[in-house]
């Protein structure tokens, strides 16, 4: 597995065992206010202050072009995840769905409390849930790919936090909490 870094200036990766990370795109205008980044095969996506843009590899470059068939606002997105499909969660606690670049039908359902400025979504391709990070709530929810509420686990620690990742197969999740990063079992 690899692991993605995003700036302003450039994509880079690691690969799982190495230390050393290789620059894959030099940010030439492809991206403003990056805020997230995803890989699928080998493609990425990159969610910006208000657009989702989709690298494809030409040759040993990347094109750009705009991932979204129709025109989305996504001023107050905060985080994608991929599994085949785009979630894009907002700050409200809602999130979209896009497939191949269209919007599909998906509300997140059935939650004891709302989601209260949730910072972080993931999920993989080989995963059958997907996980919300919403730290004022001190939580992770867990949705079943159908937006349905499953389960949520709760810590003091999920306060404080700011980003959640997942293991390929989506049962083991890394939350990025103060200098610590956490493993949770789900």
């Amino acid at each position: 597995g690899s692991s993605y870094l995003l700036s302003e200036a450039a994509i880079s990766k690691i690969e799982k065992g190495s230390t050393k990370a290789e620059e894959l795109v030099k940010n030439d205008s492809f991206w403003k206010g990056a805020k997230s980044i995803g890989a699928f095969g080998s493609n990425l996506y990159v969610l910006d202050s208000n657009s989702l843009v989709k690298l494809v590899p030409a040759g040993s470059e990347y094109a750009d072009s705009a991932y979204l068939k129709d025109d989305v606002d996504l001023t107050d997105a905060v985080s994608m995840t991929i599994d085949s499909s785009i979630y894009v969660l907002f700050k409200n606690g809602s999130v979209s769905k896009f497939t191949k670049g269209a919007k599909d039908s998906f509300s997140v359902s059935g939650l004891t409390s709302d989601l209260s400025s949730p910072v972080a979504i993931a999920t993989t391709e080989d995963a059958d849930k997907i996980y919300v990070l919403d730290p004022k709530n001190a939580r992770i929810v867990s949705l079943n790919k159908d937006g349905s509420f499953s389960k949520q686990y709760q810590s003091d620690t999920f306060s404080t936090a700011k980003t959640l990742t997942l293991s390929q197969d989506g049962k083991t999740g890394y939350v990025l909490s103060g200098k610590k990063v956490l493993k949770v079992s789900f």
